[in-house]
């Protein structure tokens, strides 16, 4: 069975592929920044950072447990937009949990650029001279055939006021609230419908005054056992005040003897 080298996997915040990520201003970028490599073995990995727009802003490793900012022989360049290091793995990786960017400018993106190479310590190289890799069956081993194998991902940081983000909270408040009121009116018009029981009912139906649970007070069928002080059905047979029985009402059929 031939080995062959595996890239190294670079992970910012349990992501390995691209990501962006959004922070208020003057909030300092420090991601959980890992590397791995799983047959790196005793070798060094080359891990650079690079970021942009180049505005003054400050990249620096931090050790968490004292603040002091780490002096290290792997930190091996520095320049006013990226980092450069090389050592083993763990050393590494310790450095890195140190990452700590303090943003100068406000309301602004940032690129991060995040590189590594394994230097080709340990595998054979899968790719030939061309560049191309090389199909499983057509593999030889060949101890001198080493390549270094490398990964790239990229951090996009925007900055942007907190008062945005409350702004955007409200309205999605705002739309909550209206969603639980329009589903709070359908309940009510399923509490006063007796549609609502059916399978098929739909809250957005049209319901009459004879399938309403409560009586109207305005209005009142003869069949639900009562009468309006205000209006009477037809099986009443007479509109308030033309009741005969009614001490106000004259009827067109009675003369006035006076």
């Amino acid at each position: 069975m031939i080995a062959l080298n595996n890239a190294p996997v670079i992970d910012v915040n349990n992501n390995t592929n691209d990501v962006a990520i959004t922070l208020v201003n003057g909030e300092k970028f420090s991601p959980a920044l890992v590397i791995s490599d799983e047959d790196i073995a005793n070798g060094n990995v080359d891990v650079t950072i690079k970021f942009s727009p180049n505005d003054g802003s400050s990249l620096t490793f931090v050790d968490r447990s004292t603040n002091t900012p780490i002096r290290s022989t792997d930190i091996v360049s520095t320049t006013a937009d990226s980092v450069s290091l090389r050592g083993k793995l763990l050393s590494v990786n310790a450095i890195l949990s140190g990452f700590v960017f303090a943003p100068k400018a406000i309301d602004s993106s940032y690129t991060f650029t995040i590189t590594a190479n394994d230097n080709g310590n340990s595998g054979q190289c899968p790719v030939g001279k061309d560049g191309k890799p090389i199909p499983i069956d057509r593999l030889l081993y060949d101890a001198s055939s080493t390549c270094a194998m490398s990964a790239k991902l990229t951090v996009s940081v925007t900055y942007v006021d907190p008062t945005q983000l409350k702004t955007v909270a409200l309205a999605s408040s705002g739309a909550a609230v209206l969603v639980l009121g329009l589903i709070g009116a359908a309940l009510a018009v399923r509490a006063f419908n007796k549609h609502a029981e059916s399978a098929g009912y739909k809250p957005w139906d049209v319901f009459h005054e004879s399938d309403a649970v409560l009586s109207n007070p305005l209005y009142e069928e003869a069949a639900l056992g009562g009468a309006s002080g205000i209006y009477e059905g037809k099986s009443n047979k007479d509109l308030l005040g033309s009741s005969s029985e009614s001490p106000n009402y004259v009827g067109m059929d009675k003369q006035d003897t006076n």
